[in-house]
């Protein structure tokens, strides 16, 4: 037994990286399976934080666990993607009644999702609700 810490990285960290200055990403796509691969290659690393869903994967949740113990790794968390734009005024927050049920039905399904790989929490990250302008 090991007196180091856990360590864990989100899985969008061995992604593609797209961001307002790089809308297409800084590299050619890279899928699930192949970010939980790299998280696996790093030394120490024990737990990944996965987002839901999980963008442009057609595999199934059985594929995602056996990449995972392939590679040594747990599920610690899922994020749902709360934050994009869909959600641009606000997810729980949003002023349609529509988006909202959409983000709620997308935390639900997060939640279940991290019940059965066993995860420690959902992590939600509001993004735009309420950040840049009154609640």
């Amino acid at each position: 037994m090991s007196d180091l810490p856990i360590f864990g990285a989100g899985i969008w960290h061995f992604a593609t990286y797209k961001d307002r200055y790089a809308t297409e990403g800084y590299g050619p796509p890279v899928g699930l399976l192949e970010q939980i691969d790299k998280a696996g290659a790093v030394g120490d690393l024990s737990v990944v934080d996965l987002n839901w869903p999980f963008a442009g994967f057609d595999g199934t949740l059985d594929d995602v666990k056996a990449a995972l113990e392939r590679n040594g790794l747990r599920a610690v968390a899922i994020t749902p993607e709360i934050y994009n734009r869909d959600y641009v005024k606000g997810s729980i927050t949003n002023p349609d009644p529509a988006v909202r049920a959409q983000a709620l039905k997308l935390l639900h399904e997060a939640t279940e999702l991290a019940k059965e790989l066993d995860c420690d929490y959902v992590k939600l990250w509001f993004g735009q609700d309420g950040w840049d302008y009154p609640f």
